[in-house]
């Protein structure tokens, strides 16, 4: 049975074309290729315990519509996502995108975001690490960097429900710019504060929903 760790090498791996998966998805003609999770350095910008179990916050993105309100509140527009699929027939991993705009009380310029979205669990479903690579397609240089989200969650117990939730942000250029550390900066600040909101709405929404259903 393998760890979490030792499941993403694997995916690493995938990744990398050190397996005979063939890594990359066809993707239309207005959408970036996706680079990978690894290029960006990764700091910890958020930790919290979390009142319910890795399984009850994963629930969340297997639920349109509870997703969709949580979107909504956050002040993302013109929210769609495309269906869980395996990556290039890899059990373990799966991969989503997501398609909103940021209204103009979150970014200036409104902009367009194109996420792709991956999952993996370890085999015991006991945590479980959700990476986010967020392409702005219509803001300052925003052709030159994306945006690297990880989140990673960890069982503390069952009963009571209790999860950890640690989340790190880093920003992967792929062009130079005079401005490259004043966007840095920036991103860092703004997507840090929008990802410990993002966190705290997940769980009043959960939470409401439980008490009003059973999962």
């Amino acid at each position: 049975m393998l760890n979490l760790e030792q499941r993403m090498e694997v995916v690493a791996n995938v990744d990398a074309g050190d397996t005979d998966y063939v890594t990359g998805t066809e993707q239309s003609d207005d959408r970036e290729a996706f680079s990978g999770f690894e290029e960006a350095s990764m700091s910890e910008v958020y930790s919290t315990n979390l009142p319910f179990t890795v399984e009850s916050f994963i629930f969340l993105y297997d639920k349109e519509k509870l997703e969709e309100k949580i979107m909504d509140k956050m002040g993302y527009v013109n929210y769609t996502t495309t269906p869980w699929e395996k990556v290039n027939d890899c059990p373990i991993l799966e991969q989503r995108q997501q398609f909103y705009k940021l209204n103009h009380c979150l970014c200036q310029f409104g902009s367009r975001v194109m996420c792709i979205q991956q999952r993996i669990f370890s085999d015991d479903a006991q945590e479980c690490v959700l990476s986010e690579n967020l392409t702005l397609q219509d803001v300052p240089f925003g052709d030159h960097f994306q945006v690297h989200v990880r989140r990673e969650l960890k069982n503390v117990s069952v009963d009571p429900p209790i999860s950890t939730c640690k989340v790190f942000l880093g920003i992967a250029w792929q062009k130079s710019t005079f401005f490259q550390e004043r966007i840095t900066k920036k991103c860092m600040q703004n997507f840090t504060k929008l990802l410990k909101e993002n966190t705290e709405l997940i769980v009043t929404e959960l939470l409401a929903y439980k008490n009003n259903s059973l999962f």
